[in-house]
């Protein structure tokens, strides 16, 4: 098991599996141990957080921010990641993606205009 761990930005924290992060261009794939949570409790977790951190111990290996929507959590058999677990404790894996800044941007004028809308 890994002494590695992730940390998001509403404080939930989990075991991570050897190779366990992946990122790509406007994607981050992280492979961890989810315990007790459904797919759905796990995609209310880790939805919205602009920060996750991965660290080993006390030591902060790495930060990512801006991966804030789920594209897919699936749970997966640990023999696909080369890892040795013991029966039964399951792994799953989260695809998260950047939201799109142009995008967030756009919606905050909209609600500001909304808003001074409403007032006037």
């Amino acid at each position: 098991m890994s002494l590695s761990k992730v940390t998001l930005a509403n404080g939930t924290e989990f075991d991570l599996v050897a190779n366990a992060v992946t990122e790509g261009t406007n994607s981050l794939s992280i492979t961890f141990i989810p315990g007790d949570y459904t797919v759905e409790g796990l995609e209310a977790v880790w939805t919205g957080n602009d920060t996750i951190k991965v660290s080993t111990g006390d030591t902060l290996i790495q930060n990512y921010t801006g991966f804030t929507k789920v594209k897919s959590i699936e749970k997966i058999n640990p023999s696909n990641v080369g890892e040795d677990e013991e029966p039964g404790v399951v792994i799953a894996k989260v695809t998260l993606v950047s939201t799109d800044l142009t995008k967030r941007v756009s919606d905050v004028e909209d609600a500001v205009e909304d808003l001074i809308n409403a007032i006037l």
